[in-house]
């Protein structure tokens, strides 16, 4: 969770794995469009390794909702070494909470 006293960030998370921070970029994301995402309360997360990604990377795996409330998949990489590496696009670090 973010300071309270960062009113853009009130009921946003970060994702977060050991010491890296992780992104949804547009290009991991079947539609493009990541900074509507919902984080749903009690939604796992898994982390795999994806080797076919940036000559190998950890990401993370999950179910989010749309800005329009519909379910989908989405995936989240490095935010630090991995964003802005296969073009222009969308992005969020801090994702909203239900």
């Amino acid at each position: 969770m973010s300071n309270d006293k960062v009113m853009v960030d009130t009921g946003r998370v970060a994702l977060q794995r050991g010491p890296i921070v992780f992104c949804a970029e547009w290009a991991g994301n079947s539609d493009g469009k990541v900074r509507g995402l919902t984080l749903r309360h009690g939604q796992p997360l898994a982390a795999s390794y994806a080797p076919i990604w940036l000559n190998g990377v950890e990401i993370i795996k999950g179910r989010a909702l749309n800005a329009d409330k519909t379910e989908r998949d989405f995936t989240a990489i490095p935010y630090y070494y991995a964003w802005a590496n296969r073009g222009n696009g969308e992005l969020a670090v801090r994702l909203r909470r239900e």
